[in-house]
């Protein structure tokens, strides 16, 4: 007999509309728990952000380098 493996985890976008379902319309203990979630992502967010940033020179605005000039 076979396995039929089916993947229920929600996408990103359906998480988050959960997530914000709670925080808007949950009752106390869901809107914690909502806050809790938001910031557990943030800091796996920050844990893969290693080694990137930006150099800014001084002549160069961050409008100019959102528009690639």
């Amino acid at each position: 007999m076979t396995a039929n493996i089916i993947d229920v985890t929600p996408s990103w976008a359906v998480a988050m509309d959960l997530l914000i379902l709670a925080l808007e319309s949950g009752d106390s203990d869901g809107r914690e728990l909502a806050k809790q979630e938001l910031r557990n992502l943030a800091r796996q967010l920050d844990s893969m952000q290693v080694g990137s940033c930006l150099i800014l020179s001084d002549s160069k605005s961050i409008k100019e380098i959102r528009e690639g000039n």
